[in-house]
């Protein structure tokens, strides 16, 4: 008779050995061998927990052998004693062949899969380096330039926010506001197209600008700048090999600057005529400002402001004052410098 454990409760009998064959058939394991493990997949530090962390968590699922990392000696089942400690025996051998040789001499003192993995656990989960790190260099990445997708933009923005918010960094939403601004490029310039939207935004007082306000009237200021730029697509072939040769020009001859606008003799801007036209020499044709502004433009960004009719800047086809496309020789309107009576033979 089985002795009571002092608390009037009677102790529970053990099962014969033909009981534990039957219970432990009920529980069957695959045939468990550790497998060799490519370089990529041992866990390495912090920086690789998680996906190490995923792919024994998988593994040993498939096994049939987690519940012996998520308590001692797989107490959550019922096996027999002999084959528990032969099975937390193979998950031991299976951590630690699944880490660096370094990592593993650390853990080669214990001696049961649970406090194995409890360990690299304590040791590797809560660095949170790599994540601040990865988060740290996409927010420095993120930009929004005028021909940039606004929704996706904000979307980006809201997703690295929360991201931020996920590893326990929580930012007041008048911190969050400022770096919303810090992403538009180039807003706090006089010359920026969002310097005007910038100034309204800093001078409204803290309970009306919020995030989602600025949100809100970013969106719409760069859709409406979207929609003001010159239409790209040229359908007439003529138009497009005619673009292609002014693309092909030499530097020089495709940027203005006050130097070149003030080298061209007057007399051949006044002088000459175009539909009966006179023209007018470049540096007369822009004001100081916008002349100081080419200079700093890029190829690309002059693109956006040049008018696919007649290739002056600052103005649009469909509001072009001008009779025809610009020649690169004479400075006058009405034909290309390919046909300027100026050439050599012309």
């Amino acid at each position: 008779m089985a002795r009571g454990n002092g608390t009037g409760a009677q102790a529970q009998p053990q099962p014969t050995p033909a009981q534990w064959i039957e219970i432990d058939r009920a529980y069957l394991t695959p045939n468990f061998t550790v497998r060799q493990f490519q370089s990529h997949e041992l866990l390495k530090g912090s920086n690789n927990f998680k996906d190490w962390d995923n792919m024994v968590s998988l593994e040993l699922r498939a096994a049939n052998l987690y519940p012996f990392i998520e308590s001692q000696c797989g107490m959550t089942i019922n096996i027999s004693p002999s084959r528990r400690v032969m099975c937390d025996a193979q998950v031991v051998q299976y951590l630690r062949a699944s880490v660096i040789f370094p990592i593993s001499k650390r853990i080669n003192h214990i001696l049961n899969a649970y406090d194995t993995y409890e360990e690299l656990k304590k040791l590797f989960s809560q660095n949170d380096f790599h994540d601040y790190v990865d988060l740290h260099n996409r927010m420095n990445y993120l930009k929004y330039r005028i021909t940039y997708n606004v929704d996706r933009f904000i979307a980006d923005f809201d997703r690295l926010i929360e991201d931020f918010r996920s590893i326990g960094t929580n930012f007041p939403e008048k911190n969050v506001c400022s770096l919303f601004l810090s992403k538009i490029e180039g807003c706090k310039e006089p010359r920026s197209p969002f310097f005007s939207f910038y100034s309204t935004i800093t001078s409204l007082p803290g309970d009306i600008a919020t995030l989602d306000y600025i949100k809100q009237k970013f969106q719409n200021t760069a859709k409406t700048l979207s929609a003001s730029l010159p239409n790209k697509s040229i359908t007439n072939t003529n138009s497009s090999s005619a673009k292609r040769k002014q693309e092909d020009l030499k530097p020089e001859e495709n940027t203005v600057s006050v130097k070149r606008a003030k080298s061209i003799p007057e007399k051949n801007s006044i002088n000459s005529t175009a539909n009966g036209k006179p023209s007018k020499p470049l540096h007369e044709k822009y004001t100081p400002t916008q002349l100081e502004q080419l200079a700093k433009m890029s190829k690309e960004e002059k693109k956006n402001v040049q008018c696919r009719k007649c290739s002056d800047y600052f103005h649009t086809h469909t509001e072009c004052p001008n009779p025809g496309r610009l020649c690169f020789k004479c400075y006058t309107y009405g034909h290309e410098k390919s046909a300027c009576k100026l050439n050599k033979g012309g």
